[in-house]
């Protein structure tokens, strides 16, 4: 069983050829919340492009750390990215309409990051998650549960055209300059 083991870690390792990785099915659903096991497979797996595993429910610290061909993201029910989740990864738009919280430096350095819509229950934005990227749109569907966002979220980043709609129905249209 050892022999195995090690060959699926080889398998997937950082050198490792691997494009895109699904865990949609039965893999993720009996345990979504520890996922500590499936830490270790994609740390800078520099060829994986897709990711998608809308059934997490936590992106574990370093997920896919420094994985600079990763271009898409599936996790439709995650309510939280650890630190370093997706930082260094190459995402070009983010959608996360369940996410309650983003820490620190979650989606730093994502270079060609433009457009990022946190849905209506994110409360928590840690500091420098979106730093060093290219974000200039920012869409939060209930801005009044925001705890708190400031422009160290967004270090070095394009300005942010920030809006969301709150539960009287105003639209909320500013913009972030950092």
């Amino acid at each position: 069983a050892a022999e195995s083991v090690d060959s699926l870690l080889d398998f997937l390792s950082p050198t490792s050829t691997i494009k895109e990785v699904n865990f949609s099915g039965a893999y993720l659903r009996g345990n979504t919340e520890n996922t500590s096991n499936i830490l270790p497979f994609f740390r800078e797996m520099t060829s994986l492009e897709k990711f998608s595993a809308p059934n997490l429910l936590k992106v574990p610290e370093g997920l896919c750390y420094l994985c600079s061909s990763l271009k898409e993201v599936n996790l439709s029910q995650c309510k939280i990215i650890e630190q370093r989740g997706f930082h260094g990864a190459n995402l070009e738009s983010l959608s996360l309409p369940n996410v309650i919280s983003i820490e620190k430096n979650a989606f730093q350095s994502n270079k060609k990051l433009t457009t990022i819509d946190l849905g209506e229950k994110i409360e928590t934005i840690a500091s420098l998650a979106f730093a060093d990227t290219n974000a200039t749109t920012l869409i939060i569907r209930n801005p009044e549960k925001m705890v708190q966002i400031n422009d160290v979220n967004f270090l070095q980043s394009s300005p942010i055209d920030m809006w969301g709609e709150t539960s009287s129905g105003v639209i909320i249209d500013c913009f972030i300059y950092v």
